[in-house]
């Protein structure tokens, strides 16, 4: 799981994040790759992975650091549908938060 996160990452965190006048679909890509990111991220909390190891993991990326936050400021679900249900919000979120920021 950790060569998961750590290519998710790196695919999420490619420069084109900071570049806001991409064209409409890379923008799209873009936001769909924080979500993929987001979805493995809150896996990895629904399945007891520590916080700190999920930060070292983050290193130096804000974006990460800040996605890993936001993943274990929720509760840690111990049934099956309520953890895929809060996999799915939680992407969901994070997709409309990049959205969002990069419409600006």
């Amino acid at each position: 799981m950790r060569a998961l996160l750590l290519m998710l990452g790196a695919l999420a965190c490619t420069s084109v994040l900071a570049d806001k006048d991409v064209p409409s679909q890379s923008q799209v890509d873009v936001c769909k790759d924080i979500s993929g990111t987001a979805t493995s991220v809150m896996q990895a909390r629904q399945n007891g992975v520590p916080i700190v190891e999920m930060m070292d993991i983050a290193g130096d990326s804000e974006l990460l650091r800040y996605i890993v936050m936001q993943a274990y400021e929720g509760p840690r679900y111990s049934t099956e549908p309520h953890k895929k249900r809060a996999e799915v919000e939680f992407s969901n979120r994070m997709f409309l938060e990049c959205a969002k920021y990069r419409k600006e």
